[in-house]
C-alpha cells in the first residue's frame, strides 16, 4: 500500500498503533494533520478489526477521504468495512485466509469516485488465462507441499542438514507480486480469476472464523506469561495470522526451528513508515514533537514480532507441540530476563526519545 501511495507522489505520515487493539492512536491524529493532508488511511492488521467510528468522525471533521484497508481482515460479507468509509479495500492474494490466488474488491461510497475508478479500470489490459493458471499451479504446489506431512518432514530434515531455511523460501514464493508491482496491479482480472473469487466467496462461512478462533485461543491460553499476543484486545479478533511478541524473536525462531516448528519473522510485508525528522533538527520543540509522534509501538511490534504457524487445519496435538516448543525457546533465549511489552507489563510506560 505504501509503495502504491509513493508511486502516486503522495507523502505518507505515520500514525502509531496500540499494541493491544491494533487501532491507530486517534488522540495523536490532530497533531499530524496539515493543510496538505487529503486522506486518512487506516488498516485492520492480522485479522483484527477495531472500531472505525472515531476515524469516521475525524475524517468528516477535517474533510478527509477515509480509506479503510481490510486486506488482512476479510471474514465474510457481514463485515465489509464501515458504511461511512469512502473506500474499503479487500485482497484475496495467495497468503490471505480466503485466497483466490489473486484479485481484490473495492467498496466505494461516492458514485463519482466509483465512475472515475471504473474508467481507469477499463483502460487496463486483461490478465491472460495462462498467466493466472501458472499462478494457481505454483501456489497449489506450494500449499500441497506445506500440508503434506509425508513430504514436509523428510524435506525439512534434508534442508536442515544442508543448512537451508525453508521459511524464507516459502514466504518469497507466496508473495503476490514479487516484482513489477504497479504494472501487475494495473490489469483487469481474467474470467478464470473472477470465477475463482466467486467460488471462494460463495464458500465463506462463519464456521471458518469460529474454528480459527478456537485453535488460536487454545494456543493463547497456553503461551508463556512473558509472551504477548498482538491485538488481543481488538474489538473483533480474527486470526489471519498469529503474531506474538518476544524479547529475542530471531533466537526464539531458530530454537523453534530446531525443535521442528516453523515460526516466521517475516510472514507479511508489514513495516514501519519512518517519520520525517528533518524538521526536528536543532529545535527542542521539534525533538519533543518527533518523540511524541514517532510510531513507538509500531516499531516495537516490528522489532519483536514472531508469527506462529497456528491455523484452523492443525489438530490440537500439533498445537501442543507449538506451545511446548515456544516454552522451551522463550526460556532458553531469555536467560532469566523478564520481557516487558509496553502497555501490558508496564501500562504507564513513557517512551523517551533517543535523539
Amino acid at each position: 500500500m505504501i509503495y502504491v501511495l509513493h508511486e502516486h507522489q503522495l507523502k505518507v505520515v505515520s500514525l502509531d498503533v496500540d499494541l493491544e487493539t491494533l487501532a491507530p492512536k486517534i488522540e495523536l491524529l490532530d497533531g499530524l494533520l496539515t493543510e496538505k493532508t487529503v486522506a486518512l488511511l487506516v488498516a485492520h492488521l492480522f485479522g483484527k478489526i477495531f472500531n472505525m467510528q472515531p476515524f469516521v468522525v475525524a475524517a468528516k471533521k477535517h474533510k478527509l477521504v477515509l480509506i479503510e484497508d481490510c486486506a488482512e481482515s476479510f471474514c465474510g460479507f457481514d463485515k465489509i468495512g464501515h458504511p461511512e468509509s469512502d473506500i474499503s479495500l479487500f485482497s484475496f492474494g495467495p497468503i490471505k485466509f480466503h485466497t483466490a490466488f489473486g484479485g481484490g474488491i473495492a467498496k466505494v461510497k461516492d458514485m463519482c469516485i466509483y465512475n472515475r475508478m471504473k474508467h481507469h479500470y477499463h483502460t487496463y489490459p486483461t490478465q491472460s488465462h495462462i498467466e493466472y493458471f501458472k499462478k494457481v499451479a505454483k501456489y497449489s504446489l506450494v500449499y500441497l507441499c506445506i500440508d503434506c506431512p509425508r513430504f514436509m518432514k523428510p524435506s525439512l530434515f534434508v534442508l536442515r542438514a544442508l543448512g537451508i531455511e525453508l521459511r524464507n523460501n516459502i514466504v518469497m514464493l507466496l508473495r503476490g507480486f514479487p516484482n513489477q508491482l504497479m504494472f501487475r496491479l494495473r490489469h483487469q482480472p481474467s474470467t478464470a480469476l473472477l470465477y475463482m473469487m466467486y467460488h471462494r466467496m460463495s464458500c465463506v462461512t462463519s464456521y471458518d472464523g469460529f474454528l480459527s478462533s478456537i485453535k488460536a485461543e487454545y494456543v493463547n491460553e497456553r503461551m508463556p506469561k512473558n509472551v504477548m499476543l498482538v491485538g488481543a484486545q481488538a474489538d473483533i479478533k480474527g486470526y489471519w495470522l498469529f503474531p506474538i511478541l518476544v524479547e529475542y524473536p530471531d533466537q526464539v525462531a531458530r530454537t523453534m526451528y530446531e525443535l521442528g516448528v516453523e515460526a516466521f519473522r517475516g510472514a507479511s510485508q508489514l513495516n514501519v513508515v519512518e517519520p520525517d525528522s528533518t524538521g526536528s533538527k536543532g529545535s527542542k520543540n521539534g525533538l519533543q514533537a518527533y518523540a511524541r509522534y514517532y510510531p513507538h509501538e509500531a516499531r516495537f511490534i516490528i522489532n519483536h514480532v514472531l508469527y506462529l504457524p497456528v491455523n484452523k487445519t492443525l489438530p490440537f496435538f500439533e498445537l501442543d507441540k507449538i506451545c511446548a516448543a515456544l516454552e522451551i525457546a522463550v526460556r532458553t533465549s531469555s536467560n532469566g530476563t523478564v520481557f516487558a511489552p509496553p502497555r501490558r507489563l508496564r501500562p504507564n510506560v513513557k517512551f523517551q526519545s533517543k535523539l
